[in-house]
């Protein structure tokens, strides 16, 4: 049985295009190789580059081709009426009989005539004729970034800064008409010879947001490309809007940075999954060079909620052309109008709740939630507090042996380490249940914030590389949280500082990594929970 080279998706059938993908497969890349020289610089096929040709008229010359993929090919070809070099995209002939294609195609043309940036590959031309559509671009003579990235194990930070700049300035562009792209990658962003720009291309997919632009999708199929795709787009790709255009812009930052995509698998499936469920490797830990600011702001690209990332590409913009003169971090934009006031005044509050001097908070930080909710900040010993469910702090072994989860061990006794024992190993950014011993809460949620990845052979697991607390790990962890209060239907929850004892996760990132995702979670979802505590521990006197 083949495999698709690109996605490594099983083939059950011979066919000549990945059906996952839609890259070429090894049955149409031995027919190109058995092919004269001919057919390969024109295309799939010599009767159908004469067709081509014959609809193009004398004005347009093929010449060789460029590339090809699951939805037709791209020529490089001569303009004889203004004398200059083009690029010419056409549809494969068996796809246009397919309903849909043919209209795609012509939208692609029409959101591209409205665009006029330096980033974006804009289109000269657009005919249909004898069966034959194709449209007329700038030849832009330069690799992809995806080409680029070929040679190398990631770039240096000098050089993939102004790429992903230029790009994230061409989809400012088109966000700004309304257009969202939906298959921002590597192999989608291009150098141009002539202009000594970086552009965006391939709007074949794209979507129309606003009222009076046609939308390019009639479909409620997932398009896009399974490594650089949204969560929301695998699951609603009709519901999916511009932000999902940042996720994939995240995904691309982050393989030209480390030189890996974010999720990786064995199937387009397994990546989605993974894309959904794990928490990201920070991108630092694999290229310790990239500094906090992009470091940020790519993890912030690609948080799994909407709400969590950046809201524009005029964010994006503003944390990498503010970097130099100390511009804000990626995770002190706001991130929606109803959260603003509870994160102003919290950035007023934080020394003091960052502070190991001092009395500390005489009485709790109250933020209310406008329906009914509340999120609490407190200094003190989370074993103290009489809540539904604490939330303890351990590696994937559960030995609470020290920090938040050895206090849990004194303070309520042996039977809640020896309940915890029978469900370990424990993956990281998972949280297991166990009743609360001796304290003053009910249950006990166990957050694995370190440990080792599980590697599955066959029946039997081998531990892969650490895993360490992360915003991404935090934020899934906090949902796990969630899951379990409103499984039991619990009313009040308390969180320590997750990851900041034995895991080394800095104490202000941490805390404002979990303001800000359970003030998400009381304002938008929809739980039991009516109360979160983030309990900053302070000795007793």
């Amino acid at each position: 049985m083949a495999s698709c080279p690109s996605c490594s998706a099983e083939l059950q059938v011979h066919t000549a295009y990945c059906p996952h993908c839609g890259e070429p497969t090894p049955t149409a890349l031995s027919e190109e190789s058995d092919s004269g020289q001919a057919d390969r610089q024109v295309g799939p096929g010599a009767e159908f580059t004469e067709h081509l040709q014959a609809a193009l008229g004398l004005r347009y010359e093929l010449k060789h081709l460029i590339g090809r993929g699951g939805f037709g090919a791209v020529y490089a070809a001569w303009d004889a009426r203004l004398q200059r070099r083009v690029a010419v995209k056409s549809i494969r002939p068996d796809l246009l009989a397919w309903p849909g294609f043919l209209q795609r195609f012509r939208r692609e043309a029409r959101l591209l005539a409205q665009l006029r940036h330096p980033s974006v590959v804009e289109v000269f031309d657009f005919g249909e004729r004898d069966r034959v559509a194709f449209m007329v671009m700038p030849f832009l003579g330069g690799n992809t970034l995806e080409q680029r990235l070929e040679s190398v194990a990631g770039l240096e930070v000098e050089e993939a800064l102004p790429i992903m700049r230029q790009a994230a300035e061409g989809l400012l562009a088109a966000h700004d008409r309304g257009i969202v792209h939906r298959d921002v990658k590597p192999s989608n962003i291009m150098w141009d010879e002539a202009t000594e720009h970086w552009r965006i291309m391939d709007f074949g997919i794209a979507k129309a947001e606003y009222p009076g632009l046609l939308s390019l999708t009639s479909t409620s199929a997932p398009m896009g490309t399974p490594m650089y795709m949204a969560p929301e787009q695998a699951e609603d790709p009709r519901g999916a809007d511009h932000r999902a255009d940042i996720y994939s812009y995240g995904a691309t930052f982050y393989r030209a940075l480390t030189g890996r995509a974010p999720f990786e698998g064995d199937a387009p499936l397994a990546v989605l999954i993974k894309a959904k469920i794990d928490p990201l490797v920070s991108p630092r830990s694999l290229n310790p060079a990239i500094p906090d600011y992009l470091n940020d702001c790519v993890e912030r690209c690609l948080a799994k909620e909407p709400a969590d990332r950046l809201q524009s590409f005029r964010d994006v913009l503003t944390v990498l052309e503010g970097a130099d003169s100390g511009g804000p971090s990626a995770w002190h934009l706001p991130s929606d109008p109803i959260s603003n006031d509870a994160l102003a005044r919290y950035q007023l509050r934080r020394a003091a709740y960052l502070t190991k001097e001092g009395p500390g908070l005489e009485e709790p930080d109250v933020y209310e939630v406008p329906n009914g909710r509340r999120l609490t900040v407190v200094h003190g010993d989370i074993t103290d507090h009489q809540v539904d469910a604490i939330v303890s702090s351990d590696d994937n072994l559960l030995t609470m042996g020290g920090g938040v989860s050895g206090r849990i061990l004194i303070a309520g006794g042996s039977s809640i380490a020896e309940e915890a024992k029978r469900f370990t190993p424990v993956r990281p950014g998972r949280v297991i249940v166990t009743t609360a011993g001796d304290l003053a809460a009910s249950f006990v949620f166990h957050a694995v914030t370190l440990g080792f990845e599980p590697k599955y052979w066959g029946t039997r697991i081998r531990w892969g590389a650490t895993v360490e607390p992360s915003r991404d790990l935090i934020s899934e962890i906090i949902e796990g949280c969630f899951y379990h209060a409103e499984t039991l239907e619990l009313y009040s929850l308390a969180f320590p500082l997750l990851g900041t004892g034995a895991g080394g996760f800095a104490r202000d990132v941490c805390l404002d990594t979990m303001f800000r995702v359970l003030l998400r979670k009381l304002l938008f979802g929809i739980t039991s929970v009516r109360e979160a505590r983030i309990v900053l521990f302070r000795p007793k006197a």
